[in-house]
């Protein structure tokens, strides 16, 4: 039976490598048709990232990311508020990887940065991002208070067992 669990990760891993290597080379042909200015390219690279985070590699997701980011930054083509929506959705992103990790510190703050963004484009505390942010926010802030990240952490890995209290 451990044998067999061994085989499907490292089938897993490489299927998740031959994901990746073909947005590498999507990268490269963007690069060379478009540019980097041209949004399929940093689609491109949060689509590498969303590989990485579904299996777990969210060190490799976070690189990603803020390869996305830093590209994003650098664009001048793009127009500003395009350009700010995308940033924000990429810092909620990071959140979301954060919380996964229950790492509750730092998604809080990748939440706020993307808060801050959308209300320097206007965007109203009733708006559907802004809502969803307020919401991510506020259970992140739940488990923090309540200490419960870390017991979150040794339930996922199997440490402990779930209680009812």
């Amino acid at each position: 039976m451990r044998g067999l669990r061994k085989t499907r990760g490292s089938d897993k891993d490489k299927e998740m490598n031959a994901e990746i290597l073909v947005f590498k080379e999507a990268l490269q042909i963007e690069k060379q048709k478009f540019g980097i200015e041209h949004h399929t390219f940093t689609d491109t690279i949060q689509h590498m990232a969303i590989v990485y985070r579904d299996n777990r590699k969210y060190d490799d997701a976070m690189v990603c990311l803020q390869w996305k980011l830093k590209v994003l930054i650098g664009q001048s083509t793009r127009p500003g508020r395009e350009k700010a929506v995308e940033i924000a959705a990429t810092f909620t992103i990071m959140g979301n990887i954060q919380r996964r990790r229950n790492n509750m510190k730092d998604a809080i703050k990748y939440y706020m940065k993307a808060v801050q963004i959308f209300k320097s484009i206007g965007y109203r505390h009733d708006h559907p991002h802004m809502c969803i942010l307020a919401r991510l926010i506020t259970r992140s802030d739940r488990y923090l208070k309540a200490g419960l990240s870390g017991k979150i952490r040794q339930w996922r890995d199997g440490k402990t067992r779930p209680t009812n209290t």
